[in-house]
Order: structure tokens, then C-alpha cells, then sequence
């Protein structure tokens, strides 16, 4: 049988992998470490708000008779992988709170190791070998799945038990696109199969999943030329579209109820009526207030205070749309000169944009939404380093510093997830005019 021919851009890639197979194993360890001492202090905390809903008193989880009666209810339908999860530590550890602590910890550790390897598979393609960050690509990986792992806006998806649902969905959505590039270096379809496997339980993991398809195309977008089997067969074409159709299947393709016709109380500021269009507006407010939080991460709360905009003229909404356009245009600008970059910037926008666009939900703000979209923060960061700091110890100075930094809030942060009163009471600090920290330290 003849030996079927490898793509011009599969070998040098693989020989890459290889030489940093060794430091690879060393940086895993590390991070580790890392990801143990920041949340040390996170393994015994209380169950806290929707934990509730999802675990203290989620009878259906303590049967698996139950648990299929809930995961066929429209409302829980997308989410019957995490239920599962919940369902597997009722079992293994009843409420006893260490178990599901351990277990988040763990997923958002896998997370940290996928950010890692899929960052080095990505400075390792052709695109990326010949860049500012050439000389950077051991040091960026790892430093990438530094401030992944240490970051306090992580704490909300890693301490808080139930919003596990985000971090597990990230791990699977992680882990399609790492398999997918693995397929297009390796040649082995062995890969896609695990692509499609991991997004399919991710889209029954949480809704944010449904971006997945559009990420699979702007990777190939971004980083595989035409030549080097950038091109969508119809295969390729029919999975996509399936994976596409399971979040909308799931809502029973309700558009009226879902989106147009949804009318609810917002739990971000008292008596404000959500609509799908004052959402959208706020949405443009709120993104900015996530980008302030991964560039200047303090004043973090559970329970933001968040008045709806009223219309796309309001100045500061206004004014909100004008920065992330511009914030969009300047990624399509520096797409030849700073693929990382703009790669980063479009991550953001795609996979923040199911919980901040037109699709109203109860409340306009959360900053475990921003799990998933912080890869495209992190390979921002190490594009911005990698173009703007060319010695390679001061860059080490700098993104030590960061990891650094960033440790100490996350640590600091834990400890008031250890306790409801110390949560309800930051919340009430942070939201005074909130009638719910109020009525929870009343609890």
C-alpha cells in the first residue's frame, strides 16, 4: 500500500512538538503547583446561592430515575452532561462540600493544561513559527495557562460549585478545537472523532457551547492556509450544521418564547423589565465591564447592581458600542501583522456573544460568562508581549509578576467564598441598593 503523503505543514509542526515534549512534562508540573496553591483555600467552602438549585436541594440528583425525568424538561435539557456530574458527586460524596470542590478543581486544572498545549500547537503552526513570538514560543504557552489558572475572574466558575456548568462546557469546547488542530497536524482522523465526541457533550453541558462550529471555522480561518487543507467538505459541512441545530432542538427552535417574546424581572437591579432589545443594549456596557475586570480585576461581586440601558443612544451605551468597534476593528487591522492578536479578540467576541447579545436572560450580568472567552484574553496578552517585549528575561519578569499578582487576588478572593455571610456581605459592600444581600444575610 502506498504510505499516504503528509501535508507540507504536518512535519515541522510534529518535529516541534517533540523537541518540547520534555519541557512540556516540566510546565504541567508547574502548573499543577500553581493551580493547588491558589486554591488551596477553596476545597471547603459553603454551598452558595443556585448551589442550591443545582445541589443542596436538587432531589433529582439523588436517583438516577429522577435525574432523567429532570434532563428531558426543556429548561435543563442543555445541561444534562453537568446534572450528570452533580448526579456522580451525590453519590461519591453526598453534600459533603470537599468532593465537588475537588472536582471543579480539577476541570478548571484540565482547562489550564488544554490552554497550554493548544496554545503551543498554535505558535507551532506555519502562520505563527516566523512571528514576534518565535523566540517567546516555550515561555507564551505556559504563561498563557498561568494567568488562565490564576486570574480572579476565574474564581466565580471554579469556587462557586453549580457554575461548574461553564468550566466543564469550557473544558469541552477547549478540547474540540485542540483535537481538531491535532487531526489537521497528525493526519489521523482518530482526532476528529474526539473533536466531534468532546462537542457534543459539551453542547449538553451548557448553552455556550453553540458558538463551537463558528471557533472550528475561524481557527481554520486564522491559522491554516488554503493550501495547507483550510477547506470545508461536505463531511465537514453536515457535522457542523448538525452541531449547530442541538442548542435550538433543545429549546424545542421556540424563538418567540426564547428570545422575542421573553419578558422577565431583571436579578441585576430592582424592577427593571428585561426585552430582548434592552438587553442587547446592556450587553455593550456589560462586555466593557468584563474587559475592565481581566485588565484591572477588583471590585468583583456576585451580585452586580446593573440598571438596564433603555436605548443604543444612552451615552455611555453608546459610547460602550463605540470602543468594542473599535476594538474589533483594530483586531481586523493587525490580522496580517498580529494574527494572535486579532485571533484573540475574535474568541472574545464569539464565545461572550451567547449570554451577551439579543438572547435575554434573567440576569445581564456574571462574571463566570467570562470563563470560556478568556483564552482569547490570555493569547491577547502574550501577543501584545511577544510584539512590544523582545528580551526574553524581561518578558519572564513581566508575566511572572502578573501570575503573581493575579495568585494573591484569586487567593484573597476564595476566602470569601468560603462563607455565606462573608459573600452576602461583600455583595451587600459592592450593592448596597440590592434588595438580595439583604434578604440572604436575613437568611
Amino acid at each position: 500500500m502506498k504510505k499516504k503523503k503528509q501535508k507540507r505543514f504536518q512535519v515541522p509542526v510534529q518535529n516541534d512538538l517533540r523537541k518540547n515534549n520534555f519541557l512540556s512534562w516540566i510546565a504541567v508540573f508547574i502548573l499543577i503547583a500553581l493551580a493547588f496553591l491558589i486554591y488551596s483555600n477553596s476545597f471547603t467552602g459553603d454551598f452558595q446561592y443556585d448551589d442550591e438549585i443545582y445541589v443542596e436541594k436538587n432531589y433529582f440528583i439523588r436517583s438516577f430515575d429522577k435525574l432523567g425525568q429532570l434532563c428531558v424538561k426543556s429548561g435543563w435539557r442543555g445541561r444534562t452532561v453537568s446534572l450528570v456530574s452533580f448526579f456522580l458527586n451525590y453519590k461519591i460524596h453526598r453534600l459533603d462540600v470537599f468532593g465537588y470542590h475537588l472536582v471543579n478543581w480539577l476541570i478548571h486544572l484540565f482547562n489550564g493544561i488544554v490552554v497550554y498545549f493548544l496554545t503551543a500547537l498554535l505558535l507551532s503552526l506555519p502562520k505563527l513559527r516566523d512571528g514576534p513570538w518565535a523566540k517567546h514560543k516555550i515561555i507564551l504557552p505556559f504563561f498563557a495557562a498561568a494567568i488562565f489558572l490564576s486570574h480572579p475572574i476565574q474564581t466565580q466558575a471554579v469556587s462557586y460549585i453549580s457554575q461548574r456548568q461553564a468550566s466543564l462546557a469550557t473544558l469541552f469546547y477547549l478540547f474540540s478545537i485542540l483535537a481538531y488542530l491535532k487531526g489537521k497536524v497528525s493526519g489521523r482522523k482518530i482526532n476528529y472523532l474526539f473533536c466531534a465526541l468532546s462537542a457534543l457533550l459539551g453542547m449538553f453541558t451548557k448553552e455556550i457551547v453553540f458558538t463551537l462550529p463558528f471557533a472550528l471555522i475561524l481557527t481554520d480561518f486564522c491559522f491554516i492556509d488554503e493550501k495547507e487543507g483550510r477547506k470545508i467538505s461536505a463531511t465537514k459541512a453536515i457535522g457542523l450544521i448538525l452541531l449547530l441545530l442541538i442548542v435550538p432542538l433543545t429549546f424545542g427552535l421556540d424563538l418567540n418564547n426564547v428570545i422575542l417574546d421573553y419578558r422577565t424581572f431583571s436579578g441585576s437591579h430592582d424592577d427593571d423589565l428585561i426585552t430582548w432589545d434592552k438587553y442587547f443594549y446592556t450587553q455593550a456596557r456589560v462586555v466593557l465591564v468584563y474587559l475592565r475586570l481581566l485588565a484591572l480585576p477588583i471590585h468583583q461581586t456576585l451580585d452586580y447592581d446593573f440598571p438596564l440601558s433603555q436605548s443604543i443612544f444612552q451615552a455611555n451605551t453608546f459610547f460602550s458600542y463605540i470602543f468594542l468597534f473599535f476594538l474589533l476593528f483594530l483586531a481586523v487591522k493587525k490580522h496580517k501583522t498580529n494574527i494572535l492578536f486579532s485571533f484573540g479578540v475574535y474568541w472574545f467576541f464569539l464565545t461572550v456573544s451567547v449570554e451577551s447579545s439579543i438572547i435575554p436572560i434573567h440576569h445581564v450580568i456574571f462574571e463566570h460568562r467570562v470563563y470560556l472567552p478568556f483564552f482569547g484574553f490570555a493569547l491577547v496578552l502574550c501577543a501584545l508581549a511577544s510584539e512590544y517585549i523582545t528580551s526574553r528575561k524581561l518578558l519572564l519578569v513581566v508575566f511572572s509578576l502578573l501570575t503573581l499578582v493575579f495568585s494573591v487576588l484569586t487567593f484573597n478572593r476564595n476566602k470569601i467564598w468560603q462563607d455565606k455571610v462573608l459573600l452576602w456581605t461583600d455583595c451587600l459592600k459592592k450593592s448596597p441598593q440590592r434588595y438580595r444581600p439583604y434578604l440572604n444575610l436575613g437568611n
